[in-house]
């Protein structure tokens, strides 16, 4: 008998378990699904990474002797253990934009880690903070920097319109650039009627009535255009590749044998030889000028990366004949009927054609690739515009960045390895004191069992920690907190002790207060440039009190650790960092920092 519907295997980093759940015994109930087979269902829908957790979990029975509400109820336990305040929030101000993420994507990602963060009145002025400060393009920051009186859902309405905005510009010019064809005869009429080359108008076109002195506006004779005089055409000292003179194009030229009639438009030309071949124009980046300003887009090309630029002119996506003997020769080359002319009116020659598996942003396609003599640039054209859904919004907000040289890179990454070397930091001449209450007992908790499933990933993280001078082990110690284990998206985890059952019982509060968002938009006021410092494990790059350091000790199933750092989980980390972080910075204008950012603006 046929199932209704599929469940997918449950996988813990995509949904939440009681979500699941309900979906699953649903599915269940339509099914008709027994009680004494929900427990094999269960398990066989159970993700490797889950399955293992259950039988860390369950040890040491097995999985096969408990029923099908055991099963749930102990997964269900488990995933309901209520997270840690402060690495929810550390997720929260950590989550930036990330490449290739629509604005739209970002809103719903912040909303959902905010959920969990407990912000309660603060927290439309907490996702509207981190939502302008996440944001990837100078084009949102300079628009939402000058806004007064904003809020998280003006915030979002005016970023998702510039995106919209940007997406509508650039693929209308794309839509203006349709298929450039070759105007030809038609079968049986008179082979005297040469053919010539002429741009086809958008799909919608309607012609509007203009002034007269619009209408009869005089073209440019060096190249044809009408949008300008001959004496500030770019093509003044061009040769004519037909004449051999200079000041003007082969497609004006007088001394062409060419006729200038119209004739039926096709997209097949015949040759002499009666052969039918594709006449396509690459407008806008084969000229004898090429743009300075070109966009470009990393693609994966057979499993190898390569640089395309982007232009919405080519018909046709194409690489240099190198380029595809270093990277593609394993796709076999096919004749292409096809014969490319640039915007001078020249041949390209075509090599031929093949089929490349594409894969851009984690989504793939096979598509046709053109293959030409020469050393241009590899183009990413209209054919493949048609199927790839490229992110508009910001391609275009970075289009206007300046290019930096790689010289100008290396020169300044040399000058300042001390803070670009792998590995922690350091922060010099300051160090973090935790303070508890006088007359406090130390508490001292057992560590807790770590599921085995991510045992061999703690042991990892503890070794790192370890190397890098974060934490010491100890023999003994009167303090100790269990730690809790956050696994990422990589198979790595973050370890944080469970403080709050220990020293944040005690701990003396520091008063000192996170600045707001109307702090950080006075101090950055007037800016017309913005930019950001992320600093990477910021408060583990923050030494300790050698006092503080037994109030810091986790116990491990590995044994005692003593953090020398800063940790996260302390109550107090957060105003103790930003109070460092404000003294450093102290009288530097127009720098501001807020938890692990450091925002700078500059007029230009």
């Amino acid at each position: 008998m046929a199932t209704i519907g599929q469940v997918p295997e449950f996988e813990a980093t995509k949904e939440d378990f009681d979500s699941y759940l309900e979906r699953f015994e649903r599915w269940l109930a339509a099914n008709e699904i027994k009680d004494g087979k929900k427990a094999d269902v269960f398990l066989s829908v159970l993700g490797p990474t889950e399955y293992g957790l259950l039988k860390g979990l369950i040890e040491p029975m097995k999985a096969v002797e408990l029923n099908y509400a055991e099963l749930t109820e102990t997964l269900s336990r488990y995933f309901k253990l209520k997270p840690i305040l402060i690495a929810e929030r550390f997720r929260f101000y950590q989550r930036h934009q990330s490449q290739g993420e629509t604005v739209a994507d970002y809103i719903l990602a912040l909303k959902r880690l905010a959920s969990t963060c407990e912000f309660a009145r603060f927290l439309d002025d907490a996702l509207r903070d981190k939502f302008v400060c996440g944001l990837t393009g100078e084009a949102y920051h300079r628009r939402l920097l000058s806004e007064k009186d904003l809020t998280f859902k003006k915030a979002c309405d005016i970023a998702l319109g510039l995106a919209h905005r940007d997406t509508i510009e650039l693929s209308g010019h794309a839509e203006c650039q349709k298929g450039v064809h070759k105007v030809s005869d038609a079968r049986g009429e008179k082979s005297s009627q040469k053919s010539h080359f002429f741009q086809s108008r958008p799909q919608g076109y309607t012609r509007t009535k203009q002034p007269t002195s619009q209408r009869f506006k005089p073209s440019c004779y060096r190249c044809g255009g009408d949008n300008h005089q001959h004496s500030e055409c770019q093509f003044q000292k061009e040769k004519c590749h037909n004449c051999g003179k200079v000041g003007h194009l082969q497609r004006v030229c007088k001394a062409s044998k060419r006729t200038a009639r119209a004739h039926k438009v096709s997209d097949a030309a015949q040759d002499e030889e009666g052969t039918t071949e594709t006449v396509l124009e690459l407008f806008t980046v084969y000229t004898a000028q090429q743009l300075k300003d070109g966009i470009y887009l990393n693609m994966e090309l057979a499993g190898k990366p390569v640089k395309m630029q982007l232009d919405t002119g080519a018909s046709v996506s194409l690489v240099p004949e190198r380029l595809y003997k270093e990277k593609l020769k394993e796709c076999p080359l096919q004749p292409a009927s096809i014969r490319l002319s640039s915007y001078t009116g020249d041949t390209i020659p075509v090599l031929g054609q093949i089929q490349v598996p594409v894969r851009y942003e984690g989504k793939e396609w096979t598509l046709p690739l053109v293959i030409v003599k020469g050393e241009k640039s590899a183009l990413l054209g209209r054919n493949w515009l048609q199927k790839i859904k490229l992110n508009w919004g910001e391609i275009f907000s970075l289009r206007n960045d300046k290019p930096v040289s790689q010289a100008t890179l290396t020169n300044m990454l040399e000058k300042h390895k001390e803070l670009f070397k792998d590995g922690y930091g350091e922060i010099q001449d300051f160090t973090a004191k935790v303070r508890v209450q006088e007359g406090t007992k130390p508490i001292f908790h057992k560590p807790r069992p770590v599921p085995y499933a991510l045992k061999e990933a703690v042991e990892k993280e503890l070794d790192r920690l370890q190397k890098n001078n974060i934490i010491t082990k100890v023999a003994r110690s009167d303090w100790a907190a269990p730690i809790v284990v956050v696994p990422k998206k990589d198979k790595t985890v973050r370890i944080c002790g469970d403080y709050k059952v220990t020293v944040n019982r005690c701990i003396l509060p520091e008063e000192y207060p996170l600045p707001n968002a109307e702090d950080l938009f006075a101090t950055l006021a007037g800016g017309k440039v913005f930019s950001k410092l992320d600093l990477a494990f910021a408060y583990q790059q923050l030494k300790l009190d050698p006092e503080s350091e037994r109030y810091l000790t986790i116990n491990t199933h590995k044994g005692l650790f003593r953090f020398n750092r800063l940790a996260y989980g302390i109550s107090t980390a957060p105003a103790i960092f930003q109070h460092t972080m404000d003294q450093i910075l102290d009288g530097i204008d127009n720098v501001v920092c807020f938890m692990d950012d450091t925002l700078v603006s500059a007029p230009n």
